[in-house]
């Protein structure tokens, strides 16, 4: 346990320090790599962390020696294949997702290196559960690459990776098609207090048990992907089982998902004026909040919505760096001391993440004792 939290808060430290340093131009290159190799080390020599991980490790050998089990994403079982016929481990397998990960995500926030120093140590904290959900973030990595090269006006090259999004995880192709759909719409889609509104109306609305005819929108929309039934599987236990009322979020979480994200939406619609590119990703912070209450622990669902609400790292890195450093934003000492307030709740809630309530998680590859992954099915029981 102590050797993971050390890791974990000198990844922080590192992120911090090396976003300061990369927001300054100074030493860029080194601090980049020095960012990245940390990271991919960190996160890459984890283990049995989360089902996902260990799925795979079960399947390994099955998907990418032999192709006797075919995964339903052409890329990732390809690339699999690959490295399994190079020799390579399973854990090489895993620590490349890392490095996906961090290098696509520092590409896409060197756009905004000025609060890079906010931005890069928070990114990492909401990423937390790529530990686990590894394919899912790997998609998510080549979009990320992919809006850079569109913005850089390499259109091959950014389709290139978008197929390479879609091909590495089929069910991010939606996301992909939303966001294109926003990219066209050129204002704020949603006041902040209508936002505040609907996510009020909607968790009162979750609390209801009617609420569970929804499952047949998640049927209908996974019949279109028949190897992702899975999915609705998931929906129907949360929805109508005995887990049922952990899919409600309390009035604890709520007001903290409030202090969260009310000042990143209030100011974010200042940093839209200084940074017009940006509103794509505001809007899809907007509806990531207003649906929480009901994407929440529901496992497709919750993939989309923490795509939606990880752009918040921008948003609140503009907050920190415009009332802290700057003073780009104009209020008064009252208002300073809320948002204080809010940042505090918004920093606690991120250590939690590094809390883990399970010791499994907290595993690296020197933990295994000769094991290749951890029977998750005696851990988890619906």
């Amino acid at each position: 346990m102590l050797v993971y939290f050390s890791l974990q808060i000198s990844l922080i430290v590192v992120c911090t320090i090396g976003g300061y340093y990369l927001s300054k131009n100074k030493s860029s290159k080194i601090c980049f790599w020095i960012i990245v190799i940390t990271f991919t080390l960190i996160e890459g020599l984890r283990f049995g962390r989360g089902i996902d991980y260990n799925i795979y490790a079960q399947e390994w050998v099955a998907i990418a020696g032999f192709g006797s089990k075919i995964d339903k994403n052409p890329i990732f079982t390809l690339y699999a294949m690959l490295l399994y016929h190079l020799d390579f481990s399973y854990q090489i397998f895993v620590m490349s997702f890392s490095f996906l990960l961090i290098y696509s995500g520092l590409k896409f926030l060197l756009r905004y290196k000025e609060v890079m120093m906010f931005s890069l140590p928070i990114f990492v904290f909401l990423c937390y559960s790529a530990e686990n959900l590894f394919k899912w973030y790997g998609a998510f990595s080549f979009f990320l690459l992919a809006y850079c090269a569109f913005k850089e006006n390499k259109y091959a090259k950014s389709i290139m990776f978008v197929l390479l999004s879609i091909g590495t995880h089929a069910m991010f192709m939606p996301m992909i098609l939303f966001i294109i759909v926003l990219y066209r719409i050129d204002k704020i889609i949603l006041s902040v207090w209508l936002a505040f509104l609907l996510f009020c109306g909607l968790y009162i609305i979750w609390q209801n048990e009617y609420m569970v005819n929804l499952l047949f929108i998640i049927e209908s929309f996974s019949s279109f992907f028949e190897s992702y039934s899975g999915y609705a599987d998931n929906a129907e236990v949360w929805l109508t089982g005995s887990n049922r009322r952990e899919v409600v979020i309390n009035i604890t979480t709520v007001i903290k998902m409030l202090m969260i994200y009310m000042p990143a939406l209030y100011y974010g619609r200042l940093v839209i004026r200084r940074k017009k590119e940006l509103l794509p990703f505001y809007n899809l912070l907007i509806l990531g909040f207003v649906l929480y209450p009901m994407m929440h622990r529901i496992e497709l669902a919750d993939r989309f919505n923490q795509v939606m609400i990880i752009y918040i790292c921008i948003f609140l890195a503009y907050s920190f760096y415009g009332i802290y450093v700057k003073s780009i934003f104009h209020i008064s000492r009252l208002t300073v001391l809320f948002i204080t307030l809010s940042f505090s709740v918004q920093l606690y809630a991120m250590f939690r993440l590094y809390i883990p309530e399970n010791k499994w998680y907290t595993m690296f590859v020197w933990d295994a004792k000769g094991r290749e992954y951890i029977d998750t099915s005696k851990l988890f029981k619906y």
